[in-house]
């Protein structure tokens, strides 16, 4: 990594954070994660949630630097870190933000903006890094499936655009405080994914037919495994088919872990796409030890 000693890296989401303890090779040597996210954290309180959960490793370790992405950084959080666009991708390291601990130095990654300002994110940026290092000619469209999901454009190394799809979070409000919540439950159906999937990849007039779902549960008694699975089905099937025209052909990277990533990668698979699945947690580390590396470069020249 550049310097000796040991150094934590963070990926700092709305609902949870993730931190990884690395030697100065980036070898991770520990790892947490809590439910501590940025999103309910105003200020000093993300300073004393770092503080408290890293304090057997700061005793143990006495790590240096802290490098975090995520929404840490956000309007509110513990520091703002600034927005780039996507043509100013590589100076990340020359922008972070700055925080001092009395034992270590904190920087949090800036996120990126459109260059319409019309979307934004924040730690993505950081895991698409990662893919870059993994795959340095790997050339298509990248999803990083989340409760705000990303779509982005990698061409010769370098995002040529992204968009964020509020896909997950209008499942939560639906299947829990909408009509629909009696009508939906824990379980998976594989056939009625299937079906919906189908129907929102072939019909844009499929998201018309959500409350069907709840008509179905009072007229034909559906299992609510069948009816939160046929939910879940439409709305990613509907988010992929808008997102095709922008594939067009391309390879398609899957950024992300657990359910929802399989999800999504069933579902482009459906629609045609081979698709790769890389690790979340391996893209943060990789892009984050990346902006580390190109960090101690610069503070050595």
């Amino acid at each position: 990594m550049g310097a000796e000693g040991t150094f934590i890296l963070g990926d700092w989401g709305t609902s949870a954070l993730r931190l990884w303890l690395v030697d100065a090779d980036g070898f991770v040597l520990d790892r947490l994660q809590t439910t501590d996210g940025a999103g309910t954290l105003q200020g000093d309180a993300a300073g004393a949630v770092f503080s408290r959960v890293t304090q057997p490793w700061r005793a143990k370790h006495s790590p240096r630097i802290a490098i975090l992405c995520g929404m840490v950084g956000r309007r509110g959080g513990w520091v703002e870190a600034p927005y780039l666009t996507p043509d100013r991708w590589s100076e990340l390291p020359q922008h972070v933000a700055h925080l001092r601990l009395p034992d270590m130095d904190v920087r949090v990654v800036p996120g990126l903006r459109t260059r319409a300002a019309d979307d934004v994110m924040r730690g993505e940026e950081t895991q698409i890094l990662g893919l870059t290092r993994h795959q340095p000619d790997f050339d298509g469209a990248i999803c990083l499936p989340g409760t705000h999901t990303k779509w982005c454009q990698l061409a010769g190394g370098q995002i040529a655009s992204f968009r964020t799809e509020m896909t997950g979070e209008l499942f939560a409000l639906l299947s829990r405080s909408s009509v629909l919540r009696d009508a939906v439950g824990p379980g998976f159906d594989d056939a009625a994914f299937d079906i919906a999937t189908a129907e929102a990849l072939n019909d844009p007039r499929a998201m018309g037919r959500l409350f069907g779902i709840r008509a179905d549960w009072l007229l034909r008694d559906t299992d609510p495994a069948a009816g939160l699975s046929r939910l879940s089905g439409l709305l990613i099937g509907a988010e992929v088919a808008r997102a095709i025209p922008d594939i067009n052909g391309q390879n398609v990277a899957l950024i992300g872990t657990g359910e929802l990533t399989d999800k999504y990668a069933r579902v482009l698979r459906f629609a045609g796409y081979d698709v790769q699945i890389q690790s979340g947690e391996e893209m943060a580390i990789a892009g984050l030890t990346s902006i580390a590396n190109q960090m101690f470069e610069l503070t050595d020249g």
